[in-house]
């Protein structure tokens, strides 16, 4: 089933490789990709305007808006996310919350030539500093040319969950894709189980990973929109910090 009508604007800002994409009436896809770290603020707007340029299309053929919503950086994660939220109400258009976590499996997915006859399972893996990881385990379904999620996504101390993985891959004879800024990471298990996937997001892997969602899931009204930030900023960790001692008084 699907819930959606073309086209749709789609946009993720959680991850350094902001990405807007132009999801067309025939299911084309059309997108932009920013690397420049810390400005997603600046460069969301500008990026949407020219995505229109590139299509040819205008806001006011938007009939849907899907954004990722984490889990990610957590200034990142919130600007995406405002200005779905924002563009949704003021259009009146539905708008889908997508994992960013699933848009990443998808867009290392797309660059596998080949694929071993065996269990897949996909570990997107984003930087969260101090060897921290934001996320997931997905599992892919050739059935159904579909992505399940195994676990829901987290933050995760990278080579521990790594290593979680790989043992639970020993009963289960699995394949596991470890996707994403794997450069990131000092110290990835070598295993001739693991496939090693270098990649960022990109149109196409955010496309499949909408393509998905909006199949199975009703949209989000406007204002309940949330992000999965899966953690506490450093801010609010430390506010909680501080007042303890006055709560133990």
């Amino acid at each position: 089933m699907t819930h959606a009508k073309l086209p749709m604007l789609v946009m993720d800002t959680a991850t350094t490789a902001m990405t807007v994409a132009w999801l067309g009436d025939h299911a084309e896809v059309t997108g932009r990709v920013t690397t420049a770290v810390r400005n997603h603020s600046i460069q969301l707007a500008p990026e949407i305007k020219q995505l229109f340029h590139d299509v040819q299309q205008d806001r006011s053929m938007i009939r849907g808006i899907a954004c990722g919503i984490g889990p990610g950086s957590y200034t990142g994660v919130r600007i995406g996310v405002t200005v779905a939220k924002t563009m949704a109400w003021a259009l009146n258009v539905p708008v889908w919350g997508v994992s960013s976590m699933l848009s990443l499996v998808w867009s290392g997915w797309a660059s596998i030539t080949h694929v071993d006859n065996k269990l897949a399972w996909l570990v997107p893996l984003t930087d969260a500093r101090r060897g921290q990881a934001f996320t997931g385990w997905y599992e892919y379904d050739a059935t159904n040319n579909r992505m399940m999620e195994v676990t829901r996504d987290q933050v995760a101390n990278a080579l521990e969950w790594i290593q979680h993985i790989l043992t639970m891959a020993e009963a289960k004879d699995a394949v596991i894709y470890l996707i994403g800024d794997l450069d990131k990471f000092i110290g990835l298990p070598l295993d001739e189980r693991i496939r090693y996937i270098q990649c960022t997001m990109n149109p196409e892997g955010m496309a499949s990973a909408v393509r998905q969602v909006i199949q199975n899931e009703l949209p989000t009204l406007a204002h309940d929109l949330a992000p999965n930030y899966t953690q506490l900023a450093e801010a609010e960790r430390k506010w909680i910090e501080a007042q303890k001692p006055q709560l133990e008084v």
